[in-house]
């Protein structure tokens, strides 16, 4: 009880950062996706997207990880490509690519309405904490979801880590933003 009320606080108090903020950001109020893109099944994929890509608590990061896919969907949709939410989610989020040799395992048995600690959870972290940071990540992205989350870096269109920087540096991105010294760089187009 005392967790979850702890979970409601910190969401609201980034809500409440956002807000405040609000009016520097156009995209505030807007859907950033249709709502035809979001369905219980993308949530929880997209959740544990950004937990795998930026790790547990890491709100910022994981709402500037989720316009970037928005804006790469709005991007591919723009071309004519017919691919969903889900699909670019996917494609582009190594995190949640299942594969036998996958570093993080348990975040596959990570859904809305867990409980348990997942069979895979790595010995010595604290499950009961993180179970809250999960529900975070999951409210945080329902606001998301219904444009209560501003885009913070409306340049950024591209997100990776250290091993990525080659990769940025080829196809000619630039630099927007690290949001922690360990986290992810967001990048745009020249």
């Amino acid at each position: 009880m005392e967790e979850n009320m702890l979970t409601k606080i910190k969401v609201v108090a980034v809500l409440i950062i956002f807000a405040l903020s609000g009016s520097l950001f156009a995209s505030v109020g807007e859907r950033p996706i249709p709502r035809s893109q979001w369905n219980r099944s993308i949530w929880e994929v997209s959740a544990r997207s950004v937990i795998g890509e930026a790790g547990f608590g890491e709100d910022e990061e994981h709402g500037a990880i989720m316009w970037v896919y928005a804006k790469q969907y709005k991007r591919l949709r723009s071309m004519g490509k017919k691919v969903s939410f889900a699909m670019v989610v996917k494609q582009y989020s190594w995190a949640v690519k299942d594969r036998p040799d996958h570093p993080r395992p348990w975040l596959f048995q990570l859904h809305m309405g867990i409980k348990k600690k997942p069979a895979d959870w790595p010995k010595g972290i604290n499950w009961k904490l993180h179970r809250g940071l999960w529900r975070q990540a999951v409210e945080l992205l329902g606001e998301w979801q219904k444009g209560n989350i501003p885009d913070l870096y409306p340049l950024a269109t591209e997100f990776g880590g250290e091993m990525d920087i080659p990769r940025a540096k080829r196809f000619g991105l630039v630099r927007v933003v690290r949001i922690n010294t360990d986290g992810n760089i967001f990048w745009r187009s020249k």
